[in-house]
């Protein structure tokens, strides 16, 4: 399941988070979609060499410890896993958008992105269709793994 996933990966970069990270806002979706967008590229830019994937839960996990005082109930961790799917997605929209307009986007590049738009939003909905208070958390962590990825696959697709 993938809440284990994101409990297993969050663990790893809790403590270090808590301890000298920049206080961001979370006061509503789009600031905290910005600030989840801030840290994900603050992320990506730091991370140019190394190990990417790293990326992928650390708005995330920053947001858990500050969102709501640090509560880290499941509202929380739901809040949390939205914003940060937002922001990715808005991230992956920039990548596929620049590619696009840079005039050396693959042949049927078009055909490709909406067919994996439906099969990401298919995989989701399957991964969280159940009840439950995680079901949401779940559904917005497929979303930024999902969204991530792509990014990763397009994003040396686009000339520098």
């Amino acid at each position: 399941m993938l809440s284990a996933l994101l409990v297993s990966v969050s663990a790893g970069f809790a403590t270090a988070s808590r301890a000298a990270e920049t206080a961001y806002d979370w006061n509503d979706d789009s600031a905290g979609t910005a600030s989840a967008q801030t840290i994900i590229l603050k992320c990506l830019d730091d991370q140019e060499d190394g190990d990417r994937y790293q990326c992928i839960p650390k708005a995330i996990v920053i947001c858990v410890t500050q969102y709501d005082n640090g509560s880290q109930n499941q509202m929380a961790v739901n809040t949390c896993n939205g914003y940060s799917a937002w922001a990715w997605e808005n991230i992956l929209d920039d990548v596929y958008n620049r590619l696009i307009k840079s005039g050396r986007a693959p042949k049927d590049i078009d055909k490709s992105q909406s067919m994996w738009s439906a099969w990401s939003k298919l995989d989701c909905e399957t991964i969280s269709n159940y009840d439950g208070t995680r079901a949401a958390m779940d559904s917005a962590y497929c979303t930024t793994k999902h969204a991530a990825e792509r990014v990763f696959d397009l994003l040396p697709l686009v000339p520098h």
